[in-house]
């Protein structure tokens, strides 16, 4: 092996390892909270892989919490520039779809940029008090993919 072979070895490993992608899954249903006069606001739902994500259709925003690594998004933050689009809803009241959305996200430490996808598979309840009715969004599961 020349001497020139292995450190190009090398830089081909880094570069195709930097390029993969993580996926974290939530398989604990989880009850989002209704915002009056907004979306629903889904945080602190579990990771199986350990932490937590969130994302919040009102605001776009969009973070997954680990230990050792946080990413946030919020178009309305200098702290956390990026967010949610949503690129398709089926979800409605009686009856179970998906949501599927892109988000883009920053290390507010590292300054590190990330993108991915999400899917989240789920149905809307009706809850009523003496003030009224509402909808609340059941996430039954979701995929999270970090690019």
């Amino acid at each position: 092996m020349n001497r020139f072979a292995l450190p190009v070895l090398l830089l081909m490993l880094a570069v195709s390892a930097s390029a993969q992608t993580t996926t974290y899954t939530e398989s604990v249903v989880h009850s989002c909270q209704f915002a009056t006069g907004s979306a629903d606001v889904c945080n602190g739902m579990p990771l199986d892989q350990g932490g937590t994500w969130q994302f919040i259709v009102a605001n776009e925003t969009f973070s997954i919490s680990r230990p050792g690594f946080y990413i946030c998004g919020n178009p309305a933050s200098t702290g956390c520039p990026g967010g949610l689009h949503i690129t398709s809803d089926t979800i409605f009241f009686n009856s179970p779809g998906e949501l599927n959305f892109t988000w883009a996200a920053l290390d507010p430490i590292t300054k590190q940029p990330y993108s991915g996808s999400a899917i989240v598979f789920g149905h809307y309840t009706k809850g009523c008090n003496n003030h009224g009715c509402w909808h609340t969004l059941v996430v039954d599961s979701a995929t999270v993919t970090v690019n």
